[in-house]
């Protein structure tokens, strides 16, 4: 064989080796590329769960922003309830500040004036006790000035508080 030859055989060896490498490197870029596409699948499909999930959510969101809308008009009517409660309330104490009066002049018009009718009658009936005609005659005429007085005097005094008086 010539050195030609030998040259040839040896360029050709040479070649189909780099061939057997290049259809390894073609088989292992081929096998990457199934392994791509099924990633690339997958992905897809990830994708279009993503999409349906988005979608979702934006309604969820759309749901959530009309019940807060929902929730705040709700809020400002309870203020305002709350507010009307809190003028009840104090419309109620004072309300209740007046009563507190008008049970602490009861009071004291009970032990003032209906005692003193009581220790007025009481005095007549120890008038009675004496036996004197004239003193028990005298002395009902006496209780009924006296009670007559004090009914008088709570009058006015009932007058003077409608007015303002007192």
């Amino acid at each position: 064989m010539s050195e030609e030859t030998r040259l040839i055989l040896e360029k050709l060896d040479n070649m189909q080796e780099d061939i057997r490498e290049m259809k390894q490197d073609i088989k292992e870029l081929k096998e990457d590329v199934v392994v791509l596409k099924e990633d690339v699948a997958v992905l897809k499909e990830d994708v279009a769960v993503l999409k349906e999930d988005v979608a979702v959510l934006k309604e969820d969101v759309t749901v959530l922003k009309e019940d807060v809308r929902i929730l705040k008009k709700e809020v400002k009517v309870l203020r305002k309830e709350v507010d009307v409660l809190k003028e009840q309330v104090t419309q109620l104490n004072s309300r209740m500040e007046n009563v507190e009066g008008a049970v602490v002049r009861l009071d004291t018009t009970i032990e003032n004036k209906i005692w003193k009718a009581i220790k007025v009658t009481g005095e007549g009936h120890d008038f009675l006790k004496m036996g004197v005609e004239e003193a028990r005659s005298m002395q009902v005429k006496n209780e009924w000035m006296e009670i007559h007085i004090l009914k008088l005097e709570s009058d006015m005094l009932r007058v003077k508080e409608v007015v303002g008086i007192v």
